[in-house]
């Protein structure tokens, strides 16, 4: 098997890995007002999320922070 096929964006779109993503961040009962900060967002997954449930918030603020730039990258396009 070739090594892109072992990738992380591969596997953060799998529907199970989103479904208990979004069930988590409904878990965590952001709203309005908060700052929120994604510790190892990796390619933005969970912070996307986030970003979804506070769409029309405008006194949020979600920082997403990895040690990985490539994942950063990914997560910022």
């Amino acid at each position: 098997m070739a090594p892109e096929e072992f990738t992380f964006t591969k596997f953060s779109r799998n529907d199970f890995y989103e479904g208990l993503n979004r069930r988590l961040v409904d878990m965590a009962e952001i709203g309005s007002g908060q700052r929120i900060v994604d510790l190892a967002c990796g390619t933005g997954g969970v912070t996307k999320l986030m970003l979804e449930k506070l769409r029309d918030a405008r006194d949020s603020v979600i920082i997403a922070v990895d040690h990985s730039a490539s994942a950063l990258k990914q997560a910022m396009e």
